[in-house]
């Protein structure tokens, strides 16, 4: 099995297996291994001359001996003691003509041995035999290498056919394999130009959908403005038919009661005419007693006058004789009488005194006017201190003149600027804008007021109405009340359209650029918010305190009536100040802080406040009403509070606590808002006292004891006959009053 082994290594070249290898190995193998070493390599590596050509060039490479071996012929005997050595190579193309070494014992000629010369002989013929089978094995070697080359170059034939096959083969795998990879390399190609083309495809289909999407959405803008647009064309076209509509049920209920008006005449003049001759009968009686009456009514007014002419006689006495007494007298007489006079200055000598110019003593005339006017009610306080310092200063004709023309002064204010053209973008009414940023904007400022209210657990909703006219004093009046506990100070939700104005941007703009038209601008939105909020913290449930002038009765009587079908309590603070002074305070805060109101709407507000206030504090749970004319700490002038025992009625009774305040408040119902000035605010100007009969009125107490005393005799007398008034006009006896 090794032979073989070795043999087949040897001829395919595999192991590192060559001639040398092989000749060294073949000295390590018995005599049985050795010749299946060469009939195997005889079989398979000579075969044929043509064929496997390496195998015949390592078969020639081998010994001679072991050539002849694989030709047949027996090799030498190998000595298996001296087998470790590499046996010698046989070169074939060495000559046989070598000389070979002379024997040590060979004999020179005539002295041979026949023995010697047998054996001589003997041993020439076994080498000459044993050379002719040299050549013999030679020749037959010769021609088994021939054969074994031929069939060496055959098999090396046959192997560089199977390599140029496998070659082939391997170059048709390399191609097939290229063509695959060129196949896949262009369907790699080919899907990515499909996936780009795809890809190319979906962003076209992405934009063009973007595209359609935006247009959808401009579309749907466009249509949402014409609907906005046609909305409040409608909601316009809808006003006008109210209005037109109103009109004609105006105009019909004019015309139904003008008809009725006339049919009325007619009943009345049908029922004249009936009792025509009755009436002229009557007539004739009435206008007898009419003349009775009046000459006892002249007898009347004659004892009046009389008895006036006289104290007015011995008052002018009275004056003429404290002027001629002078200063120092007159001092003494106003001490005697109990007067209360001026103290003379610290410091000041008798020297001095005589130097000053003796001041002019009052006249009657001015005197009695200046009692009037204190007591005149139709003059507000500002209005009698400059009236009687007018009449004190240039009497009584000059000074009422004088004042007459200090009432006509016009207000004092500032005239609101406009800096921006009428026609510019931010004077456009912001309840317009309904972007979808602006609704944002809204519904955020209606949380942020919203989030500063929480209600407590179990308390009763309550809202805080803080009422009144502009520059009354309401956020004042407010701290104060929050102070004293009478508002909450915590969880309030405060609604005040003027803070709401200044959470909308144009309001800061427009007055930042100088323009007074920033409230107008906003004035809808915000009023708009306000309610949303309103709205809102009653359906939450929240504590509300809100900054609102009632200004209208019909706007304010639903306010409160929504508040109490909303399950609330209502509490009014209503806050009045002399108008004059709110015009006053409305024009510095004006020219402060650039938020102008029209002096018209201030006045507006003032008078439906007062017009309307009685009606709110019937309807609100509890009522209070504050002057802050004065300036100091609010003076309360009219309070309601529901009690226990009121459960029965509607509201409990507003209890009057300061009537000349009240007169005050309650004469503001007859101011006319577009009046110029002071002077002209009262649709009827207040009268100024200048007949007996007014002065009479407004006398001062010891004047009036003297008229009511005359009153009462000639009320006493008049019940009898006008001989008996003529023959005693006094019954009792005047009483004395000190002059």
């Amino acid at each position: 099995m090794r032979a073989r082994t070795l043999a087949r290594q040897f001829i395919s070249g595999e192991g590192g297996i060559d001639a040398a290898k092989l000749t060294e190995l073949l000295g390590t193998l018995d005599p049985r291994e050795q010749k299946d070493l060469a009939e195997y390599v005889k079989k398979y590596g000579t075969k044929d001359a043509a064929g496997d050509k390496a195998a015949v060039d390592r078969f020639s490479e081998l010994p001679e001996g072991y050539q002849q071996l694989v030709g047949g012929k027996t090799p030498p005997a190998v000595d298996p003691n001296t087998v470790t050595a590499k046996p010698a190579v046989v070169d074939p193309n060495a000559t046989t003509n070598e000389k070979k070494p002379k024997p040590e014992d060979e004999k020179q000629p005539g002295h041979e041995d026949p023995e010697a010369k047998a054996k001589a002989d003997a041993e020439a013929k076994a080498k000459a035999d044993a050379k002719a089978k040299a050549d013999a094995d030679k020749a037959k070697a010769d021609a088994e290498e021939i054969e074994r080359k031929a069939e060496a170059k055959r098999l090396k034939d046959e192997a560089e056919l199977e390599l140029a096959k496998a070659e082939k083969k391997r170059q048709e795998e390399l191609a097939r394999k290229a063509a695959a990879d060129l196949e896949k390399t262009q369907q790699e190609e080919r899907a990515r130009k499909a996936a780009a083309d795809l890809e190319k495809k979906q962003q076209e289909e992405l934009a063009h959908k973007a595209a359609a999407d935006l247009e959808k959405k401009q579309q749907e803008e466009l249509a949402r403005k014409a609907d906005e647009q046609r909305a409040r064309d409608e909601a316009l076209a809808k006003q006008k038919a109210d209005v037109d509509r109103k009109l004609k049920e105006d105009a019909a209920r004019d015309a139904a009661a003008v008809k009725a008006k006339q049919d009325a005449a007619d009943a009345e003049k049908a029922a004249h005419a009936k009792e025509a001759a009755e009436a002229a009968k009557q007539k004739q009686i009435d206008a007898d007693l009419a003349e009775h009456r009046r000459q006892q009514e002249l007898a009347k007014q004659k004892q009046i006058d009389d008895l006036w002419d006289q104290h007015i006689a011995e008052e002018h006495k009275r004056l003429d004789e404290l002027a001629k007494k002078g200063p120092a007298d007159d001092e003494q007489a106003k001490t005697d009488k109990g007067d209360k006079g001026a103290a003379k200055p610290v410091g000041e000598t008798a020297d001095d005194t005589k130097q000053k110019p003796v001041a002019k003593p009052v006249d009657h005339e001015t005197a009695d006017l200046i009692a009037v006017v204190q007591t005149d009610k139709s003059l507000s306080d500002v209005d009698k201190a400059q009236f009687e310092s007018l009449l004190k200063e240039h009497g009584a004709t000059e000074g009422k003149a004088k004042f007459e023309e200090w009432r006509k002064r016009p207000w004092s204010v500032p005239v609101p600027p406009k800096t921006l053209a009428d026609d510019h973008p931010l004077l456009t009414d912001t309840s317009t804008i309904n972007t979808p940023e602006r609704i944002a904007m809204r519904k955020k400022i209606v949380e942020d007021v919203l989030s500063r209210g929480g209600a407590e657990p179990g308390a009763e909703p309550t809202i805080y109405l803080m009422g009144g006219g502009g520059a009354s004093g309401k956020g004042h009046v407010g701290d104060i009340l929050a102070e004293q506990g009478s508002i909450p100070k915590k969880g309030m939700v405060k609604i005040d359209p003027d803070e709401i104005k200044g959470m909308l941007p144009e309001y800061d703009k427009i007055g930042a650029l100088g323009d007074s038209r920033g409230a107008a601008v906003v004035h809808e939105e915000s009023s708009a918010l306000a309610k949303e909020i309103l709205a809102e913290a009653y359906r939450r449930k929240l504590p509300v305190v809100m900054d609102v002038t009632l200004g209208s009765t019909e706007k304010g009587i639903k306010l409160i009536e929504t508040a109490k079908k909303s399950g609330y309590k209502v509490v009014l603070f209503g806050i009045t100040v002399d108008p004059v002074l709110a015009v006053e305070r409305a024009g510095a805060r004006a020219a402060k802080t650039k938020r102008y109101v029209p002096t018209t709407e201030l006045l507006k507000a003032h008078k439906g406040f007062s017009e309307g206030f009685e009606a709110y504090a019937k309807l609100a749970d509890e009522a209070s009403l504050f002057d802050t004319t004065g300036g100091g700490d609010p003076v309360l002038v009219a309070q309601k509070r529901k009690h226990a025992d009121d459960a029965k009625q509607h509201g409990a009774q507003l209890d009057i606590i300061v009537g000349k305040l009240y007169d005050d408040f309650q004469k503001k119902t007859t101011i006319d808002p577009k009046a110029q000035g002071p002077g002209t605010l009262y649709k009827e100007p207040p009268p100024v006292a200048t007949t007996v009969a007014d002065q009479h009125a407004a006398l001062p107490s010891d004047h009036k004891t003297v008229v009511e005393a005359t009153r009462q005799l000639v009320d006493e007398t008049a019940t009898g006959t006008p001989d008996a008034v003529a023959a005693d006009p006094v019954k009792k006896p005047v009483p004395e009053v000190k002059p």
